[in-house]
């Protein structure tokens, strides 16, 4: 579309490109000039005591340096001034602004942001249902953690009763009480009366 088409059609939607490169300009101009007005500034501290003809000669190398930035960095400012204008602001061919019925650009805008809700409510619910299965998925693991404590226990359980029954089988009921006897440190003539 060509510039003029484009410059309408922010005009209608209360958008203003050429304010916004200008707001870019002012400022860049401003930063520029607060550096070389904080060099003027610190120059007698750099320059120092006992140097007054460098002294007096320091500020026209600043001035110098100023007029130079200041045309380079003019130049630079004003292709990108146009490039923003030709590329960024330019609205794309066979654009069209959306026809409302009698409605003012402030109501298009506000019918837009009104459709925006559907996507927000959308996401609202998405983050419950990850909230809730974060929290499902937390009992979940606490349920597996109890499991597997059972399940250790159940086979340490499972192992001492084997080698119980082994020991049982093993031996006989005699056997066990003279062991258990000895374990004890009776003296044998109580043993003897056990068996």
């Amino acid at each position: 579309m060509k510039v003029r088409e484009s410059e309408a059609i922010f005009d209608v939607l209360g958008l203003n490109p050429q304010l916004f490169i200008n707001e870019i300009l002012n400022t860049v101009d401003d930063m520029v000039e607060g550096a070389f007005d904080f060099c003027l500034q610190r120059m007698p501290v750099v320059a120092g005591v006992g140097h007054a003809e460098k002294a007096k000669e320091l500020p026209k190398g600043v001035y110098a340096l100023r007029h130079l930035a200041k045309t380079i960095l003019d130049k630079r400012m004003d292709s990108w001034e146009k490039y923003c204008l030709r590329h960024c602001f330019t609205v794309p061919e066979g654009f069209a602004l959306p026809k409302a019925n009698n409605l003012s650009t402030k109501d298009v805008l506000l019918e837009e942001e009104l459709s925006d809700a559907e996507p927000d409510a959308w996401l609202d619910s998405m983050r419950e249902k990850l909230s809730t299965i974060g929290k499902e998925s937390g009992e979940l693991q606490n349920e597996i953690f109890l499991l597997e404590k059972q399940s250790h226990f159940c086979t340490n359980y499972d192992a001492t009763v084997a080698e119980a029954q082994q020991i049982f089988e093993e031996s006989t009921v005699q056997e066990m009480f003279q062991g258990g006897a000895r374990t004890l440190n009776f003296p044998s003539s109580i043993s003897a009366m056990l068996y």
